[in-house]
């Protein structure tokens, strides 16, 4: 937490500083959108979508599917009783659906609970990551249009290609899978840079004063991740889907909320201001989170 707090910090200084350009922000989200992401989209689901992925952890994938079903309902909901304004709708509806899971998250698991239970956590999270890289890209979209372009941008692309090579165990050559690596490991490092700057760009008074920013907060580090997870435990009976849950659930505001507001030309503003209070306020939330969740389901 504190690392992904120091890079966004040190976007904020540089900005402020005017050690960067103006237009720098703009051109970290291209390079995200176009580089970085697809790099990390390819590399997960290739190293993770097996056929012993598919064939004995589905259930964990239907569960997810059904979890992704009930956020997307409960967001839609809220982020309409917050705000009338349609490009702040967008990042709440966006941050109350997605949390940070895919960085932050996989960091905590692995290094609290190694590798196996980080394997787990990942197939989880499919169904989150395909909603990201695909139709919650397109909740930002000025013109609401969904069509089958959605099928041709970068990181489905790299989705779908990494499902085909992790489905075929192809093996790749050592220099391609440095090269994904290292274009996937600048994703969190960019994405923080970018909410700094983007943070620099309006009063300190506007990013801490908002109380529906505050309020998108405190549902999403804590009221979704209790709600969620008691009502995963109490349908399913599972406790290592309840965990994972709570796991996710607890995590701040998907970066990507900052990242593709600001490439839609949306309300890079809000979307900067939750990501930068949730990942704030999580360092105090997400610990207890994950230890009471730990031992409610047993973990």
């Amino acid at each position: 937490m504190g690392i992904f707090f120091l890079f966004m910090l040190i976007g904020y200084f540089f900005q402020k500083k005017k050690v960067t350009p103006d237009n720098a922000s703009d051109t970290l989200s291209k390079l995200l959108l176009w580089l970085f992401m697809p790099a990390t989209c390819f590399r997960t689901f290739a190293e993770n979508c097996t056929r012993e992925t598919v064939v004995t952890r589905a259930p964990l994938l239907l569960m997810s599917f059904g979890l992704l079903l009930a956020s997307i309902g409960l967001a839609w909901v809220l982020s309409r009783v917050l705000t009338q304004n349609e490009r702040t709708r967008e990042v709440y509806l966006f941050g109350l659906i997605v949390a940070n899971f895919g960085y932050l998250g996989y960091s905590l698991i692995e290094a609290v609970y190694g590798g196996e239970m980080l394997f787990e956590f990942m197939v989880f999270g499919m169904p989150f990551n395909m909603f990201i890289y695909s139709f919650g890209m397109f909740i930002f979209r000025p013109d609401k249009k969904l069509n089958l372009n959605i099928f041709t941008s970068p990181t489905i692309v790299a989705i779908f290609v990494g499902i085909a090579v992790g489905l075929s165990g192809i093996p790749l050559p050592a220099f391609f899978t440095g090269v994904v690596s290292g274009a996937a490991g600048c994703m969190t490092p960019a994405a923080m840079l970018i909410t700094g700057m983007v943070l620099a760009g309006i009063p300190l008074k506007q990013a801490f004063g908002g109380w529906r920013s505050y309020v998108v907060v405190a549902l999403r580090l804590i009221f979704l991740p209790v709600f969620f997870s008691a009502l995963m435990y109490f349908v399913t009976r599972d406790p290592k889907a309840s965990f994972f849950t709570a796991a996710m659930l607890c995590l701040p505001v998907g970066l990507n909320s900052v990242v593709f507001s600001k490439a839609y030309g949306g309300d890079a503003e809000s979307g900067a201001a939750v990501c930068f209070l949730s990942t704030l306020f999580g360092l105090v939330t997400i610990p207890l989170i994950y230890a009471a969740a730990t031992a409610v389901f047993g973990i």
